[in-house]
C-alpha cells in the first residue's frame, strides 16, 4: 500500500486503522517525512491531541532539502487546521515548528529559488491571515 492510500482512512474516518497502517509503514520506512504527519491526523482524529504533538517531532529533526518543501507545506496546512480547531477567532501564526523548518530549508538553497517558494508562503499566510507569519516570511526575504 503506497502511502498516498492513507488519505483513503481519513476521508473514511477510520483513523484507528489508518494509524495501525501508519505505524506499519514507519517500522520499514521512518525518513518519509509525510507520514508523522498522517500519524499526527490520525491521531487528531481519535482525539489525542498530545499524542499527535508529539508525532510530529521527529519530523521536525530531519535534514530538510528545497525538494522537501511539499513536507514543509503539508506540515504548514495541518497545523493550520489544528491551530484552527483551537483559537478563536482566527490562527496567526502556524507555530514555531513550521516558521523553523521553512527557515532551515530556505537556508540551503539560492536566494532565487528561496524568494519563489517564501512568495508562495506569503501569499497562503495572507490569505489565511496569519499575520506573524506573514512577518516571518518577510522576515525571511531580507
Amino acid at each position: 500500500m503506497p502511502v498516498s492510500d492513507l488519505e483513503d482512512y481519513i476521508e473514511k474516518r477510520r483513523y484507528k486503522e489508518g494509524l495501525a497502517r501508519c505505524n506499519k509503514l514507519l517500522k520499514k520506512s521512518n525518513v518519509q517525512p509525510i507520514l508523522h504527519i498522517y500519524k499526527a491526523r490520525f491521531l487528531r482524529g481519535l482525539g489525542q491531541h498530545e499524542e499527535a504533538k508529539a508525532a510530529l517531532a521527529p519530523s521536525l529533526e530531519l535534514k530538510l532539502t528545497i525538494n522537501d518543501t511539499q513536507f514543509i507545506h503539508d506540515f504548514d496546512i495541518y497545523m493550520y487546521e489544528d491551530l484552527r480547531e483551537h483559537s478563536f477567532p482566527n490562527v496567526l501564526t502556524n507555530g514555531i515548528e513550521a516558521n523553523k523548518l521553512w527557515s532551515n530549508v530556505l537556508s540551503t538553497t539560492s536566494r532565487q529559488i528561496a524568494v519563489a517558494h517564501l512568495n508562495d508562503r506569503y501569499t497562503m499566510a495572507i490569505v489565511q491571515s496569519r499575520w506573524i507569519d506573514v512577518s516571518y516570511v518577510r522576515k525571511d526575504c531580507y
